[in-house]
């Protein structure tokens, strides 16, 4: 479907129709309501039964409506009636070509200097005597405690 801005009265839309045909007669009707005959329709045969027609009436959505579904019927002698659907939309309701940069991974672009100082302090207590391996001492394995003395014949020391 095409999409038209709504308040543009300049643009085509494009149909098939048998060769030839002449004096077109085209409805309009949008958003459900019913068809009402088009004063003027400039309907210009492009190439063998190829056609345009300019859409420059009732082109203005209402207001306070976002989008707006349109469509047309061509009729003539000789040919099937030929419905063409469009959206008027509009424009002034839409970004286009604007784009938000976040350089800071979280899509607020700033900075949480306390959130990463608290992290800092806590990575900064981590020993590594072998690189790329943190020293851990363990004190406990499921809630039961690893004994200083543990023996090898145990889980961790602890209850057997």
């Amino acid at each position: 479907m095409q999409r038209i801005a709504s308040g543009v009265i300049d643009q085509v839309v494009y149909f098939f129709a048998a060769p030839g045909t002449t004096g077109h007669t085209v409805d309009r009707a949008r958003n459900a309501t019913s068809f009402t005959a088009m004063t003027t329709p400039t309907v210009t045969e492009l190439a063998d039964g190829i056609y345009s027609l300019l859409l420059d009436e009732d082109m203005t959505i209402g207001g306070g409506n976002l989008t707006e579904a349109m469509v047309f019927m061509v009729k003539a002698g000789g040919m099937s009636n030929t419905p063409i659907f469009i959206e008027l939309f509009d424009p002034t309701k839409y970004v286009v070509g604007t784009v938000t940069v976040n350089t800071d991974m979280r899509g607020t672009d700033s900075v949480d200097n306390a959130g990463i100082a608290a992290i800092q302090a806590k990575t900064d207590d981590l020993t590594f005597t072998v690189a790329n391996e943190v020293d851990v001492n363990i004190k406990s394995v499921i809630d039961d405690p690893v004994k200083t003395s543990s023996a090898k014949t145990t889980d961790w020391g602890g209850t057997p």
